[in-house]
């Protein structure tokens, strides 16, 4: 008995369907993603990755819970109006008791609070006529878990968003936000309830924005007019960790808290010029300036 060979070609050029038959065509069903070259199939070159920027950022880690924290000198821009947006990102160590993760050195007297009551993540916003309203978290907050925290007020209206999630919203009266009594602190209040974790970056705006699409990353244009205040879990060689906006209000690092942790924000780096070229062998190359570091390399086809 012999059996027919069938020999398969490509003449019907590029066929994704059945015959009306039902049947598959007698050739290749599917070809695509070649390119032809004298009359020569041959695979397609894929791409090739020229440089790899390296992640400069880093974030602070509050580890004793018993006395690490920052404080920034207290100044009218923290008397909050009616408009304007707070952003954090950060990883609790602990979810046990009440850890203040932006807290203020007086009992009552600040415009917003930021905390963890146990496994809740809370929210105080407290107008000038002494009125407190709580915002509150349905995310049971766990330990190593890193969280984009936003807290909006537009208006009279408030809201509390976890991880772009708006999960809590509330109405307040129609005036300003009170005026701090004490300095602004990061990892404590007044009566200490210290923090223990990590925290990456704080940003403050005199906006109510819309949506936290973008909380994973650090605020690209911290110099804007509308930033209030913008704080990285960074410290300079001077130990100061830097307000990057452009009222440059600096913070003061108390008891050691440690620096130079794994930063939980998007890695990214902005990317200012790419340039190819040849070299004096005539070998291709790219120069790409990525995070205010130069990178030249060869691109191999």
């Amino acid at each position: 008995m012999k059996r027919r060979i069938y020999q398969f070609n490509f003449r019907g050029g590029l066929q994704t369907t059945k015959t009306a038959t039902g049947l598959d065509h007698h050739f290749h069903n599917v070809f695509q993603n070649v390119r032809v070259r004298g009359d020569t199939a041959k695979r397609r070159k894929g791409y090739v990755r020229v440089a790899a920027a390296t992640q400069a950022n880093t974030a602070m880690d509050l580890d004793s819970a018993a006395s690490e924290y920052v404080e920034v000198q207290k100044t009218s821009l923290h008397t909050l109006k009616k408009y304007w947006t707070a952003q954090l990102l950060y990883q609790p160590d602990s979810v046990t008791g009440t850890r203040v993760l932006v807290g203020w050195g007086h009992a009552s007297d600040y415009p917003l609070k930021l905390w963890q009551d146990g496994t809740t993540l809370k929210a105080d916003v407290i107008d000038s006529a002494d009125a407190t309203v709580t915002l509150t978290s349905s995310t049971t907050l766990q330990v190593d878990t890193t969280y984009a925290v936003q807290v909006k007020r537009s208006g009279t209206a408030i809201a509390l968003r976890l991880d772009n999630v708006e999960e809590d919203t509330d109405t307040v009266a129609d005036l300003d936000g009170k005026a701090p009594g004490g300095n602004l602190y990061f990892g404590r209040d007044n009566t200490g309830n210290y923090y223990d974790g990590t925290i990456d970056h704080f940003t403050l705006f005199d906006r109510a924005r819309t949506d936290h699409a973008d909380g994973w990353k650090r605020f690209a244009d911290p110099r804007a007019e509308y930033v209030i205040a913008d704080y990285h879990g960074e410290q300079n060689a001077d130990s100061i960790v830097l307000d990057r906006s452009r009222y440059e209000n600096h913070g003061e690092p108390k008891n050691t808290p440690t620096f130079g942790t794994t930063a939980l924000c998007v890695p990214y780096e902005p990317v200012q010029a790419i340039f190819p070229f040849r070299d004096r062998n005539n070998d291709k190359r790219v120069a790409t300036m990525i995070g205010g570091s130069m990178y030249d390399v060869e691109v191999r086809t």
